[in-house]
Order: C-alpha cells, then structure tokens, then sequence
C-alpha cells in the first residue's frame, strides 16, 4: 500500500475464500488460489480497462517448474516451462506477460537493493513439505555444487528447444485434425500424441501417457481413462467414447465439434441450434425470447463442442461466485433424474461449460458493457 501510495499508482486488493473453493471442488490449497488469482487479477483488469496483466515469474521459478514437471511426468509442452506470452485461464481476451523469465532471482534482489525497493519474502517459501520448495533448497543447490552454476542456463536453454518443437509437434496436429484427414499412422509420432491428447481433453477427460500412448499405438482398443470411460481409437484417428468392450459411441456420449465462424445452423440429435455472431446486441433486447441467449463471442472462442451431461460437470451460472456440481443444480431446480443425462451442454475448446439446456447462462461468458462481440444462441 506504501509503495503503491509513493508510487502514484492505482492499487487493487481482492480479498477471496481460498479454502471454500478447495473444499467445493475436492482440490489443493494451492489449485484453488492459483484458480482464484487468476480471476481476481482478470476482473481487476476488465475493470481498469487493461489488456495485459503482468507477473514477476522469474528464470528461477521456470527451472523449479522443469523439475516438479520432470518429476511428476509431463509433456514437451510441459517440460518447455511457462511461455513469455500466454492468455489468461480466466479470460482468454488478456494476456498474461512474464518479463522477468530471463532474469533470476537474485537479479531482481539485487536491482531492488540497489534502488531501495522494499519487498516481503513469503514465509511458505522455507518450509520443505513443498516439492517446490524441496526442489529449491536441496536439489538445485547440490546440481550447482555438483556440475557447476552452468547446468541452470543449459537446462533453461533445453526447455526453450523442447517447448518450440514441442508446438510444432501441437501446431501439426491440430491441423490434421482440422482436416479430417483418415491418415493417421502418416503424422509424426510427437503429432499422433497431440492428436489423441486434443481430442481426450475434449471428451473433459485428463490426459494420461499411459492411456494415450495405448490409444496412440494400438487401434479398436478399448482402454479405461481417468473418471471409468472406455475409450478407443478408429484407424483413421478419431478418439470414441465406448460403452462396452465391443460397442461405441451410443447417442447419450456423442460429442459434436462446433466452428462458430463457419456455421448457422446445426442438428445435434432431436434438437437444432441457430447460430448468430454479432457486432452488438439485437433490437429490443432484452426480451423474454424462449431458447434463445446471448454471449460474449471473444470469451467463448471460435470453437465449441456440445454433447449431453455427464456425472461430475461443474458450472457456474449467472450470479454464482464458483462453479458447482452440475448434478446439484439439476437436484435443485427439480429436474427429474430420467430426463438429467438428456440434458445438452455447451462447452469451449478448453472445456469449460458456458450454457446447460434449460439453465441460466454461465457467467463467465455473459454479455457486459466492454462486450465487443456477440454469440447469439437459439435452439429447438
């Protein structure tokens, strides 16, 4: 506050429930806060009209995340570190700016000293219960003792080669899929990965190696994922949710990929869906217009997918703070059981639920003063 007040500069405080969140959703202390300042920094910068938000990540801190990675097993992309340039989890229209990532940390203690910055070190930072903070206090010191202060700037120069190849790897194979091209044993193999990774993440299912790498290598299996699906791969590519060991995709878990800049009209099963980008809001809305909604087009994406309900979706509607179990709102708003997995959801590319059928909107997507764009979304 001191600083901000000598500085001239605006300053923002956001107080949130960490441990509510943790406990609602069934993660760590530090997903929940991750999650949490994530969306109290967007909301500070939507209401500040600012495009960017900027961290102090450090060379440091990447070097301690290559590790944790290594460790825990990742992908290139996870191995190559946090980029310079990324979106915001919490709205994709900001971007996150990491500046510092070329600079250690005892760069940026020695420019504070020099200028006589004051700053608070976390006290969390010394207790070793953290794999991070393991990491920082044994094994990174002994490989500096060991191999000399070297190895840091070449681990730091690998990450950068694996995560460039790494996105030329994600960039192909987001192309193959684009294009629906049946060739799949054709892809480099780092691209099949991608391929199988993409679409499993789709499904809302967590991508394992184990579990990619049988669908990868072995076609017409069925393999039990993360949350009991049965998954497979058909011989052109495509990753199919499976019912049994011997049938697949059954009409309650079909999954149908939506281009919002090519398309108007779509048919998914018995329901059909208009589909509308604009400029600004239609004339005389609000109205109370049966099955129809608005949103805001840039947070949603240029791609969505829809398919029916499954048992642990979360969503956050309208005037909620945090996403809750969907089956709970169903339960709340009386919808019968039998009639719950019939229900259609819509989801962005990342898999985050913007609309449930017969539900408020989700809030995170919802039309407001700064929305330059809009989804206009009718169905039958």
């Amino acid at each position: 506050r001191a600083t901000a007040s000598r500085l001239g500069i605006d300053l923002v405080i956001d107080r949130v429930d960490v441990m509510a969140l943790a406990r609602a959703q069934g993660i760590s202390i530090e997903m929940a806060a991750r999650r949490l300042r994530h969306d109290s920094l967007a909301k500070a910068a939507r209401e500040k009209g600012a495009s960017r938000i900027v961290t102090a990540h450090h060379a440091d801190d990447q070097i301690e995340l290559f590790f944790i990675r290594l460790l825990r097993g990742s992908s290139g992309l996870g191995l190559g570190g946090m980029p310079p340039t990324d979106p915001s989890p919490s709205d994709s229209r900001i971007l996150l700016e990491r500046p510092f990532l070329e600079h250690s940390k005892a760069d940026l203690h020695a420019y504070a000293q020099s200028h006589g910055i004051e700053y608070r070190e976390d006290t969390s930072n010394t207790e070793t219960q953290f794999l991070r903070n393991r990491i920082r206090h044994r094994l990174i010191p002994n490989l500096k003792t060991d191999f000399g202060e070297s190895v840091i700037e070449n681990i730091s120069r690998t990450m950068g080669v694996v995560r460039e190849e790494a996105k030329l790897a994600e960039t192909t194979a987001h192309q193959w899929l684009e294009t629906g091209d049946p060739h799949f044993d054709k892809l480099p193999l780092a691209a099949q990965r991608h391929a199988v990774r993409m679409q499993l993440e789709q499904y809302g299912i967590a991508p394992d190696f184990n579990v990619i790498e049988t669908l990868r290598s072995q076609p017409d299996r069925c393999v039990t994922s993360q949350g009991g699906y049965l998954v497979k791969r058909t011989p052109d590519g495509a990753v199919v949710l499976s019912n049994s060991q011997t049938e697949c995709v059954q009409s309650n878990t079909q999954v149908a990929c939506i281009d919002l800049t090519e398309v108007t009209t779509v048919t998914f099963e018995t329901r059909a869906l208009f589909i509308k980008i604009r400029g600004s809001c239609p004339a005389g809305w609000p109205l109370s217009k049966e099955n129809c909604e608005l949103f805001d087009a840039d947070r949603i994406g240029k791609r969505v997918y829809l398919r029916h309900w499954r048992a642990g979706d979360r969503f956050q509607p309208i005037g909620m703070p945090t996403p809750v179990k969907l089956q709970d709102l169903f339960v709340n708003n009386k919808v019968p059981r039998e009639g719950r997995h019939r229900k259609l959801v819509a989801t962005t590319s990342t898999g985050t639920i913007f609309w449930v059928e017969g539900l408020r909107i989700g809030e995170r997507f919802k039309v407001t003063e700064t929305t330059e764009s809009i989804l206009e979304w009718c169905w039958r």
